[in-house]
């Protein structure tokens, strides 16, 4: 150490052992920060399936029911049939009466149709009209 060099910061032996609490504190921080958010795709809703808890999937399901992107609507009829989410089918019956695209309204039509009551039926049998196969 020559006369000019101050050293390390008071308390700190040396810099190696102020590197851990460095580290540390920049861990903290990344944790701490909010994570940018992102767009919901279809592989995020698909991945829902393998959620052991259903009541966790449900707020999921029912956000992506009604997405801007029909595939992701499409793959949430799919997953809520998969997983039969029977409280899902309402949203996916009200989802149908105003769907624009066929991919996503054959999804919701067939799970409609398989989870639901008699009205449900008849509401997919209705909504099947509009999307000629």
């Amino acid at each position: 150490m020559t006369p000019n060099d101050k050293g390390p910061p008071s308390g700190v032996t040396d810099y190696h052992s102020f590197m851990p609490f460095l580290q540390i504190t920049a861990l903290f921080v990344l944790a701490v920060m909010p994570a940018p958010s992102r767009k919901v795709g279809p592989a995020d809703v698909a991945f829902l399936v393998s959620e052991k808890d259903v009541a966790s999937i449900l707020e999921p399901l029912r956000a992506a029911v009604t997405s801007g992107d029909p595939l992701v609507r499409a793959t949430a009829a799919r997953v809520i049939g998969v997983r039969e989410v029977r409280p899902l089918v309402a949203a996916l019956r009200d989802q149908l009466s105003r769907e624009t695209d066929p991919v996503a309204a054959r999804e919701e039509i067939r799970t409609t149709a398989w989870l639901g009551n008699e009205a449900d039926i008849d509401a997919a049998i209705a909504a099947s009209g509009r999307w000629p196969a």
